[in-house]
């Protein structure tokens, strides 16, 4: 199959292979990362368990992670805004 690739693609001229990767599905991105073998080993024995990619693991592990986080983060927002308006009215 032939590859489209964006014209926005700043390898669009050098015949670039991953242009399939990411110029066609603009929501990842190619990043490094350093990772123990452990860990990595770990995701790959549950991956291929479970039939999938390990790299869908990682990234769901990290989802959970951050989502987790943000609703933490959440609810600290709204208690601090609560005790602020409280205490505005028991001042008032």
């Amino acid at each position: 199959p032939s590859l489209i690739k964006s014209p926005a693609c700043p390898l669009v001229e050098s015949g670039c292979s991953l242009c399939l990767i990411c110029c066609t599905l603009p929501y990842l991105k190619i990043k490094t990362i350093m990772l123990d073998n452990d860990i990595l080993d770990s995701f790959r024995q549950q991956a291929h368990a479970e039939g999938l990619g390990y790299q869908t693991l990682i990234k769901r592990a990290l989802r959970a992670h951050t989502s987790e986080h943000l609703w933490d983060e959440r609810v600290l927002r709204k208690i601090i805004r609560e005790e602020v308006q409280n205490s505005l009215i028991d001042k008032g």
